[in-house]
């Protein structure tokens, strides 16, 4: 896994600090300052170090980008003996990837927290096999058209906290966000890695004082000690097999070489290593299911048995009968307006057994259908409880659903195993957005409504965003024991693009991409940054010429995210729509808000009513304190002394606007799209949804096409053969379902089947 450290430290003159000094040795190269005195570390780095390159804010002037006038003009700028002239990160970077990769990665960074502050920076990367990172020297001063500004940036300086190695800022929010970057580049990649929170604390690094390459005593004890507990994590086959199916069910051969090459240097030892993973009694091969040939694919007991337990409550649930609600509220909670497609979705949900599953395509009326089956459980005297993935999703119900009660999955769950809330034969959940579930909520959801002898409906829809950890088994569910489905488009109002809706829920995604460019729905331009600039004009048009219709802009990435926060928000500000600013801490940083202005809640307080993923309108703005009126129609209200989990809500990620319906879209296009994000992000709009796509993304309709039908691929474990497991677990576990035992007992028998991998049941 990779590292996610990062820290932020300032350069200040009465430590010794000095930014020509730093700028030389981050680039390894030789540098004045203004008093004349030369630094040179030419002769410190290796051939490996890359210079990344000077980068600057919007309006800067060009002679900037030489690093030798960027940094004594900023040696300049200070006055005091005390000044700091320079703050600088320096970012772990993962080891797993190449240098290409970490040059996106460090851009991102920049543009996110440097330069769209009005700050100029220089990047470079310093290779060490065992600590790849990356230096980010920026200035205190913003760089504007007339050079650097009379005072300093004090708005973007965080919390400063002392240590045993000094001062440090902001080292745990820093790490928090760096690794968040990390983890979102990992998933658009589609790469099973993920930042290892465990490992919070960098390798050492020797400041420009030192010489690179050669440990000092503190320096070789703590390298040292870290390397032994890395290797004893490493040398451990079932804590690396767990990692290894961390993300999905199963992995292959050139999978497990690729992180254990990243962990362990020795090639023996790295042979060794992966000899004994192979050779563990946890793993499991897969096997074709119509040949029987080995895929050198292989999963763990562990992930079969999770994958069984859900297979055998789901049967076991499947059966259960007991759960009808009265003919007189099936007839009278449908209103006459459902078609017939969605009366036989509403009938499936309410007489099927305790496992009853609905599929629900992008703006068939999925929540209206399943509404109505709430409300007939809810006339017949059942609890009806409601979980979802998110916050969002169950705020969502909990304002235009009758549910008795809507939480996330986690929370209910852990009331439910903990003894504060009790399900019973009277009460039914519905999941909602079910196909986002992991495997592990899947397999607490079904074993306790088993347990309590309550009863499970799964509404979702399996073609969208899944969950980001290990899954499959909301589809091995729908392929076992059937599914209502709902496919006819209801949402959007534009028939070309209600068929186009269509054709991406059934995977004909060429079909779709070739609609949206005929209508002239794809603005192509030559850059990605082009494409912002047209999707920024054409919102700003938009807004003014239908100023009422709801919007929202969806981005794959947060950089992006906020880039476009910024604009649209500046569009609004030089209309008048907004009123005074006011500078507000907002994720970690000082940013202007005003009256007027939309939000998005990025983290959950459950105490003061926020929840991550609701966005809202600001109607007020007194002493630190927002009031908002958010869209599911409640107002709340956020301290900013004590919350600053919210930003700017005009753009968001695909993942922030999944679940949503809104009258007008816009996306900005990403080479790293799959076939399920594209899915959620032409699928939310009503009236309108138009894609903005650079050429330096997809140089052609036909790559793009081929870039939008890329597909997640995370299968479940069983669906692939596995003989030396399966087919006796199989046998077993039906021969036990077949026997007068009472369902306590079964339980019992099951778990030991399913964890022995064994068909002996007596």
């Amino acid at each position: 896994m990779a590292i996610g450290f990062a820290r932020l430290e300032y350069k200040s003159r009465s430590s010794g600090g000095n930014a020509c000094r730093s700028s030389a040795y981050n680039e390894c190269s030789h540098r004045k300052d203004v008093s004349g005195e030369a630094f040179d570390y030419r002769n410190k780095g290796t051939e490996a170090d890359i210079h990344l390159g000077i980068f600057l804010p919007v309006g800067a002037p060009e002679r900037y980008r030489e690093p030798e006038v960027l940094w004594q003009a900023a040696e300049a700028a200070e006055r005091r003996k005390d000044s700091q002239v320079a703050r600088e990160w320096v970012l772990a970077l993962p080891k797993e990837l190449a240098p290409a990769d970490w040059r996106v990665m460090t851009e991102r960074f920049i543009a996110e927290h440097v330069t769209r502050h009005g700050l100029a920076c220089q990047a470079d990367v310093h290779f060490d096999p065992m600590n790849p990172h990356v230096h980010i020297l920026a200035a205190t001063r913003r760089l504007g058209p007339e050079g650097f500004a009379n005072v300093k940036a004090r708005d973007l300086d965080p919390t400063v906290s002392t240590t045993k190695k000094g001062k440090m800022v902001d080292g745990d929010r820093w790490g928090a966000v760096w690794a968040a970057m990390q983890n979102s580049y990992f998933a658009e990649q589609g790469l099973d890695l993920r930042v290892d929170p465990t490992r919070a604390v960098a390798e050492p690094h020797l400041g420009e004082r030192g010489k690179r390459g050669v440990d000092t005593a503190p320096g070789q004890k703590a390298r040292a000690e870290a390397q032994a507990e890395d290797a004893a994590a490493w040398g451990d086959p079932l804590r690396i097999l767990e990692v290894m199916t961390r993300d999905q069910a199963t992995f292959r051969t050139r999978d497990l070489d690729r992180v254990l090459k990243a962990r362990i240097e020795d090639a023996a030892e790295r042979a060794a290593v992966r000899a004994a993973v192979m050779a563990s009694s946890e793993i499991v091969a897969m096997h074709d299911p119509r040949t029987g040939k080995p895929l050198g694919r292989y999963t763990t007991r562990t992930v079969i048995a999770e994958e069984r337990r859900i297979v055998s409550n789901g049967a076991a649930l499947a059966t259960d009968q007991r759960h009808r609600p009265t003919p007189a509220a099936v007839g009278r909670a449908l209103p006459v307006s459902a078609t017939a497609e969605q009366r036989a979705f509403y009938h499936h949900v309410l007489n099927s057994g305790a496992l009853a599953i609905g599929l629900g395509r992008a703006g068939t009326g999925k929540s209206f259908t399943a509404g109505a089956a709430v409300a007939a459980f809810r006339e017949s005297g059942y609890e009806v409880v409601l979980v979802a993935p998110t916050n969002a999703v169950a705020k969502d119900w909990e304002a235009f659903q009758p549910v008795s009660r809507a939480a996330t999955i986690h929370s209910e769950l852990w009331h439910v195993e903990h003894g504060t809330r009790t399900w019973t034969s009277k009460t039914v959940v519905i999941a909602d957005e079910a196909a986002m579930l992991g495997n592990a909520h899947l397999d607490r959801l079904l074993n306790a409504a088993r347990k309590a002898g309550a009863k499970i409906v799964l509404v979702g829809d399996d073609r969208q965003l899944a969950s980001i950890n290990r899954t499959g088994m909301f589809s091995e569910l729908v392929e076992r024991y059937g599914a209502a489905e709902l496919t006819g488009v209801y949402r959007q109002r534009v028939a070309w693009q209600a068929s186009a809706a269509e054709d991406l829920a059934g995977g004909r995604v060429k079909d779709a991409i070739r609609a949206y460019d005929a209508h002239g729905a794809i603005t192509w331009t030559a850059t990605k940054t082009e494409a912002m600039e047209r999707l920024i004009a054409k919102w700003a048009g938009d807004t003014g010429a239908r100023p009422a219709a709801s919007r929202f802009v969806i981005a794959h990435t947060n950089a992006d995210v906020h880039l476009l926060n910024s604009a649209l928000r500046a569009v609004r500000a030089e209309r008048g729509e907004i009123g005074h600013d006011v500078m507000l801490p907002s994720e970690g940083e000082a940013k202007a808000f005003a009256v007027a202005d939309r939000v998005q809640i990025i983290e959950t307080n459950k105490e003061k009513g926020l929840f991550n993923g609701e966005v809202g309108t600001i109607t007020s703005i007194r002493n630190g304190r927002i009031t908002l009126m958010l869209d599911a129609g409640r107002r709340a209200e956020i301290n900013t002394a004590e919350f600053d989990g919210f930003r700017h809500g005009y753009a968001g990620t695909i993942y922030k606007s999944q679940g949503r319906t809104i009258d007008e879209t816009y996306v900005l296009h990403s080479k790293y799209v799959r076939q399920e994000s594209m899915y959620v992000g032409l699928t939310r709009q009503r009236d309108d949804c138009q894609v903005f796509v650079g050429r330096d993304q997809a140089e052609s309709l036909d790559r793009l096409i081929t870039q939008c039908s890329r597909e997640d691929g995370r299968r479940a474990a069983i669906s692939y053969d596995t003989p030396r497991l399966g087919r006796q677990v199989e046998q077993a576990l039906e021969l036990v379902g077949q026997t007068g035992l009472d369902d306590a007992k079964k339980l019992r028998v099951e778990d030991r089947i399913i964890v022995s991998g064994s068909g002996g049941a007596r």
